[in-house]
């Protein structure tokens, strides 16, 4: 079990880099194993967490982010996936879906329309609107998670930065909103932390193979593979709605 969750780790995290979308294998996966669904869910916070720092590590040493750009994301994430995870345990696992499903919809046909494709500016200037989306972002990541990566690079989309720029400040979004949704999961006692131990070491290394693999990745192919994801994550979760 802990050989799979290794490497369902490491594929799900390069993937999660580039597009988002990595709990499309990680939870899933977790589930069928049998690991109880908060169980599930809080491992796969702990791995984001210690993934994204790996790779936000990787970025600061090699100055491509500002502390402008992304100390107040580190903030806002983090209050959000509070928030979020304390109230996970008041919804259903359908209810959660649902939302799910609404949300990479609506990031999908905004894509489709041109609304969030991606552009060339290398500086993100922070203002109310993706303030508000990253606080939304943030609940639902500590709600629930899966397609919450991949919604975090459409917001910083919607600003018309770079392909790269939106990977990197992705990786901060999900960083801080698994660092406060972690903290909940862990102090409520539901890590098993064997299992959690093993997909972790597999998602460091996913995440360290994705960034290496990012500046290679034009904007045109890397719309391509955001929507690409986002309607596997989009189908994924409409069949587990389905069968509950």
């Amino acid at each position: 079990m802990v050989t799979i969750l290794f490497f369902v780790g490491l594929i799900g995290n390069v993937i999660g880099t580039l597009a988002g979308g990595s709990g499309l294998l990680t939870l899933p996966t977790m589930l069928l194993l049998g690991v109880p669904t908060h169980s599930a869910i809080g491992a796969n916070k702990i791995s984001s967490f210690a993934s994204t720092l790996s790779a936000i590590l990787t970025v600061i040493s090699k100055k491509q982010l500002s502390k402008e750009e992304f100390i107040p994301i580190l903030l806002i994430g983090s209050i959000g996936g509070m928030v979020g995870g304390v109230t996970a345990s008041f919804l259903t696992t359908k209810a959660l879906t649902l939302i799910a499903i609404i949300l990479l919809m609506f990031a999908l046909v905004l894509s489709i329309l041109g609304k969030t494709n991606f552009g060339e500016r290398a500086k993100l200037t922070l203002n109310k609107k993706v303030s508000a989306l990253l606080v939304a972002i943030g609940f639902y990541d500590g709600l629930f998670g899966p397609g919450s990566g991949t919604l975090f690079i459409y917001v910083f989309a919607t600003e018309k930065l770079t392909y790269m720029k939106c990977v990197l400040l992705g990786r901060i979004g999900v960083f801080s909103t698994c660092l406060g949704a972690a903290i909940v999961y862990i102090s409520s006692g539901y890590i098993l932390w064997y299992e959690t131990i093993f997909l972790t070491i597999g998602s460091i290394l996913g995440a360290q193979i994705g960034m290496r693999l990012v500046q290679y990745i034009s904007n045109k192919v890397a719309q391509l593979i955001l929507r690409g994801i986002t309607i596997i994550l989009i189908g994924q979760l409409v069949l587990e709605f389905l069968a509950h």
